[in-house]
């Protein structure tokens, strides 16, 4: 992997630019009484889909960090990663969301859309690539029968 901007930075920096964006352009506000509630579940959810899938790579003893993903021993396919091939992502990008959703302005939730961006050419794509070349075929059917985010 050539370009490594950690993921988590990579979500830090959008959750700045939801905020910068809700500050400079305060008429976007959106007032709706459940968004709170709304942003309290994601938060909840993105953050149970982040731990299980960082226990589901712990379980199998492999590397969590995401810049060097050559060093991944285990090809982890149980838990949440039968349903999405990047959990630590899905849970990320929910984080923002709900991020976005505290801020209740409607040009906040561009953080968490460029982050989903960012984080596949920037993270995912190269690790599939990666992965690929370690774990040929088995890889290859993992991707085949599950989805890169749902």
């Amino acid at each position: 992997m050539k370009l490594r901007i950690p993921p988590l930075l990579q979500a830090a920096i959008f959750a700045l630019i939801s905020w910068a964006l809700a500050a400079l352009v305060p008429q976007a506000s959106i007032s709706l009484n459940w968004l709170n509630l709304v942003a309290i579940g994601l938060l909840m959810i993105g953050s149970a889909i982040l731990l299980a899938a960082v226990l589901d790579f712990s379980r199998n003893e492999t590397t969590v960090n995401p810049l060097e993903p050559e060093q991944a021993e285990t090809l982890v396919v149980s838990g949440l990663f039968r349903f999405t091939r990047n959990p630590m992502y899905l849970g990320m990008a929910l984080l923002l969301s709900a991020w976005a959703l505290y801020l209740a302005n409607a040009l906040a939730i561009i953080g968490p859309v460029l982050f989903v961006v960012s984080i596949t050419a920037l993270q995912i794509k190269p690790e599939e690539e990666v992965l690929g070349k370690i774990f040929g075929q088995d890889y290859a059917e993992y991707r085949k029968r599950v989805r890169r985010w749902l």
